[in-house]
């Protein structure tokens, strides 16, 4: 996987670049496979809440080195999941590059190191977090405009890079991701999530 001259400078310039066919067939095939496991294997919460209620409680901030689910709002009634977790589950994280060999291999592998030095000139870039995002039909919710930084602090600031790979075709229809070019350098972070106190519940405020 070689980063060009011409990735580096869109990049630069608009915030990010597409760089096709990053994952083989067989690692994406991989990567599929291993959210069906964990699915499976992951154990429910005994009181399960929309993926929202969980920001800043015990639950989320434990999930920085383990593998925890969180569920549509849509599937959610009374502590209890109205579909099946395959059809409920919104994400999963944070630490799937730390409990998920298949994402592990992919974070850590020379390609993913080189080519985020390429384009960020990060000297030793840090894995803040990780997820699967499901993208359910019918269901799923939208993630909002928003700015990583906001949640990702780090000072002094500009040092937080987003790696995002489609394991289906994403379109427009499907909930594609999408990005407002060049906004790296006209938008600043004028908020953050940040940590209120040292108890774990309820836990962050907007500042």
């Amino acid at each position: 996987m070689n980063i060009t001259e011409k990735d580096i400078q869109f990049y630069l310039k608009n915030g990010y670049v597409h760089i096709p066919n990053f994952l083989s067939q067989q690692e994406v095939s991989l990567l599929k496979n291993s959210i069906h496991d964990v699915i499976k294997e992951t154990s429910l919460p005994q009181v399960i809440k929309p993926h929202i209620k969980y920001m800043g409680t015990k639950y989320f901030l434990d999930s920085v080195n383990q593998t925890k689910l969180y569920f549509e709002g849509k599937c959610v009634e009374d502590g209890k999941l109205t579909a099946p977790a395959e059809k409920a589950v919104h994400k999963i994280g944070h630490g799937i590059h730390v409990e998920v060999p298949a994402v592990r291999d992919i974070t850590f592998s020379d390609k993913m190191k080189k080519s985020v030095k390429a384009l960020t000139g990060f000297d030793s870039a840090k894995i803040l977090q990780s997820m699967f995002l499901l993208k359910q039909a019918s269901v799923g919710e939208a993630s909002p405009i928003h700015i990583d930084e906001s949640y990702l602090m780090t000072s002094p600031p500009g040092k937080v890079a987003g790696v995002w790979i489609a394991l289906d075709d994403s379109l427009v229809s499907n909930g594609c991701l999408e990005f407002l070019p060049g906004s790296h350098r006209t938008h600043v972070v004028n908020k953050t999530w940040t940590r209120k106190s040292k108890q774990h519940e309820p836990g962050h405020e907007w500042e």
